[in-house]
């Protein structure tokens, strides 16, 4: 039987003594490997995404079926990410409304530009 060494990432014991040696959290996390700082990204932008869908579906009050609102996005007939407006909201159902995942360079329903919803 062939045994691989594996070296256990202890992710708290990490940052624990880092936070000892550098006395500051940024300068622990980045002593975090590559793949698990990553993996912390991650779940904070699945979380940021999740609480913005949860407050979008507050917005929408006691309308069931859920219905566009004005400053969704949805994708016009080329492809382009378009905000809905009052003279295109009929045109359009929930299911062509889209919630971006938090990154660069993306664009964002205009209630979320106007900070009209706080998380």
């Amino acid at each position: 039987m062939v045994q691989t060494q594996q070296q256990p990432y202890h992710v708290q014991t990490i940052l624990l003594d880092a936070i000892k040696k550098y006395d500051k959290t940024l300068n622990a996390f980045q002593q975090l490997p590559l793949h698990l700082k990553n993996l912390y990204i991650f779940a904070y932008q699945s979380y940021l995404w999740n609480k913005i869908v949860s407050k979008r579906i507050e917005m929408a009050g006691s309308s069931r079926p859920l219905v566009p609102i004005i400053g969704d996005i949805v994708m016009d007939s080329s492809g382009n990410a378009i905000h809905i407006d009052k003279n295109s909201i009929h045109k359009y159902s929930i299911l062509d409304v889209h919630l971006p995942l938090p990154g660069n360079n993306i664009i964002y329903p205009k209630y979320v530009y106007d900070r009209t919803i706080t998380l």
